[in-house]
Parts: C-alpha cells; structure tokens; sequence
C-alpha cells in the first residue's frame, strides 16, 4: 500500500484487469502500525488507499479492495477501531490472518506474540475483541 501512487501508471493500467487488489494494514492507528511495520509510513499507506478506492470505483468497479490484517500481541486490540476504519476506506473486505513462523524471531517469542493460538493467556482477550468488532474468528 505504501508504493501504490509511486507506481500509479502501472497500478492504473493493470486495474480493470484485476478482481482483487490486496493491501497489508497490519494496524488501525500510527503507533502499531509503525511498530510492526518499521519504516512504514502510516499516513502515506491511508492516502495511497483513499486514492486506490477512487481509481477502482472510476477504472474498475468490479474489483474488490480487500485489507489485510495480520493477528499478533501488538495489534489485536485495534481489531474494532480496524474494522471501522476499513468502513471509513470503503474496504469491500477484511482479510484477518494468524501469524506464522517463518523464523523470524526465536520461537519463544513468536509464542509471545502468536495470541490466536487458544494456549495464550491473551487468547480470550482476543476473542472478545472480534465479539466486539462483529467479525468472525476464522483466520487464513
């Protein structure tokens, strides 16, 4: 999402070619967002979505805005203010995922911050979160 007006001409030219246009939000505010996406920068990524929603409603009105959510310890919590801003967006979709081990960190702290898995001591902390955001637990 961040580089998507970098490369308007080719976002632009492939658009009413594409069903689905998938961008990584990972948060729903700066802090998080900054956090798990070092070096990201959270008001260029909104901008560049606002301005992917217009092309898509004018090039492509059947091509499906979908938002990528992956689940971890440092952002669950945003999961209902996740869910309103994607309303804001005007996102067709919201993709949650769970968090895999691709050995980026010691498997220790993967479990840390893994808090979909149901042996987490946040894990019911998590499902009240969905309860509250009216979405469904199921994770890709």
């Amino acid at each position: 999402g961040s580089y998507l007006k970098k490369k308007a001409d080719l976002v632009e030219h492939l658009l009413p070619s594409v069903d689905i246009m998938r961008v990584s939000f990972d948060a729903a505010t700066a802090a998080p967002y900054h956090r798990i996406r070092v070096n990201g920068q959270w008001h260029t990524l909104l901008e560049n979505v606002r301005w992917l929603r217009e092309k898509i409603d004018h090039v492509a009105p059947t091509c499906r805005l979908t938002a990528d959510f992956v689940v971890q310890s440092t952002n669950f919590r945003e999961i209902p203010d996740f869910v309103e801003l994607c309303r804001q967006l005007k996102i067709d979709h919201i993709i949650w995922q769970k968090m895999w081990n691709w050995g980026t960190w010691p498997q220790e702290e993967f479990d840390r911050h893994n808090v979909y898995h149901p042996n987490h001591e946040l894990y019911p902390d998590l499902v009240k979160k969905f309860q509250i955001a009216r979405q469904p637990m199921s994770l890709v």
